[in-house]
């Protein structure tokens, strides 16, 4: 089971700790489980010091069909995805239009 851990906060705060210690635990108890987020922040850099896999939300200022479009490429690899907050939410449910599932 591939598991996405979904946010969009750019600093650090209790939904991204949350994200974090999800991906870290599932990972320790065997399901692979990646981190949705933006590239640079936070996040991104600590996932980095443990080898937690990320992937990056396109564009997330001006988020267009052509980038629900690209987000839905990359859920397309994953069987869930758990969101940690509402713009992240807004953004998958728009591109889950776009997946086959």
């Amino acid at each position: 089971m591939r598991i996405l851990q979904a946010t969009t906060a750019r600093g650090w705060s209790g939904g991204t700790e949350q994200c974090f210690l999800l991906a870290k635990y599932m990972n320790e108890f065997g399901y692979e489980t990646d981190i949705l987020t933006l590239k640079g922040c936070e996040l991104d850099e600590r996932a980095k010091k443990l080898d937690i896999k990320t992937v990056y939300f396109p564009n997330t200022k001006k988020f267009s069909l052509r980038e629900a479009k690209e987000l839905a490429e990359i859920l397309e690899n994953y069987d869930v995805v758990n969101t940690h907050i509402s713009k992240a939410h807004w953004f998958v449910w728009v591109a889950s239009f776009f997946t086959g599932k």
